[in-house]
C-alpha cells in the first residue's frame, strides 16, 4: 500500500519542511502538493510527476516543475493533465 501524503503553501514552515524531509528520505511514497512546493529541490528518487490542468501554465513553468535531469540513472516521467474546451 502506498504512504501518501499532503504539501501546500498554507501550511507552518516546520510541518512544510517535515512532510518533504519525509519524501526525500523515502517514508512516503506519494506527494501531493501544489505548485509552491516546485521552488528548489532537487529529490533524485521523485520520477514521475503529474500536473493537473498543465494548460492553465507556461512552458517555463512546465519546464521548471518537471525537473531536470540530474545525471541519476533515474528516468522522469512528467504528466500534464488538462479539460478539453
Amino acid at each position: 500500500m502506498a504512504r501518501v501524503d499532503i504539501g501546500h503553501g498554507q501550511m507552518e514552515e516546520e510541518e512544510l519542511e517535515t512532510v518533504m524531509q519525509r519524501f526525500v528520505q523515502g517514508e512516503i511514497d506519494v506527494l501531493i502538493s501544489t505548485t509552491i512546493i516546485e521552488s528548489g529541490l532537487d529529490i533524485p528518487n521523485a520520477n514521475t510527476i503529474i500536473i493537473d490542468r498543465a494548460d492553465r501554465f507556461g512552458l517555463a513553468d512546465l519546464y521548471q516543475l518537471r525537473g531536470r535531469w540530474d545525471g541519476h540513472n533515474t528516468r522522469h516521467m512528467p504528466t500534464c493533465c488538462y479539460r478539453g474546451i
